[in-house]
């Protein structure tokens, strides 16, 4: 890189290297985390034909017409799940998901999706597990940094017990939309 042209805010984010001993990845966990609030991972573990298997997933998904990708419903706020639509303030779009556990407590949260999600459902849940695994060895680091014990994050993140965690695809806009996308309602100009 030309000493000219300075890094973009995305090339600043720290990176994260999973496979450096554990002191020194939980004191970088920590730094990034005290001066960024942000942190790249790499060799994480999660496989690459699962990566390019979600990122085709989620191409394909918010390529959809709106009809379909909001057709489980809205986002919930109170659940913490469902489809965002692209806004004028706010360039991107998402599907929130929440856990699914394998054995639903009764009354338990059951998310609706869209046919497309729907039909991925298997591959979504097992790559949200592998997802959940990471993030609770993260945690797990992050807990030991922070002087606490190696569980104590991880314990209110259990995949299998009801929380509000959740997994998103999101689509960013390279630019705000000048108007909300069509929801079937008309404005009159006078």
């Amino acid at each position: 890189m030309s000493p000219s042209v300075l890094p973009t805010p995305a090339e600043q984010i720290p990176i994260v290297d999973l496979s450096l001993p554990a002191s020194q990845i939980r004191a970088e966990l920590l730094s990034s985390c005290k001066h960024w609030g942000f942190f790249y991972l790499v060799n994480h573990g999660l496989s690459p034909a699962s990566l390019a298997r979600l990122w085709e997933l989620t191409r394909t998904f918010f390529s959809l017409p709106l009809c379909q990708k909001s057709a489980a419903g809205a986002w919930d706020g109170a659940e913490n799940a469902g489809y965002r639509p692209l806004l004028p303030r706010v360039p991107k779009e998402q599907f929130d998901m929440r856990k699914w556990p394998s054995r639903p407590e009764a009354g338990a949260y059951v998310q609706p999706l869209p046919a497309y999600l729907e039909e991925n459902r298997e591959f979504l849940d097992g790559f949200k597990r592998e997802c959940a695994a990471l993030g609770g060895r993260v945690l797990g680091y992050l807990a030991l940094a922070l002087g606490l014990e190696e569980g104590y994050f991880g314990e209110r993140h259990v995949y299998e017990e009801p929380s509000m965690d959740n997994f998103e695809l999101m689509h960013c806009a390279l630019s705000p939309s000048p108007s909300p996308p069509s929801l079937g309602l008309t404005t009159k100009r006078g």
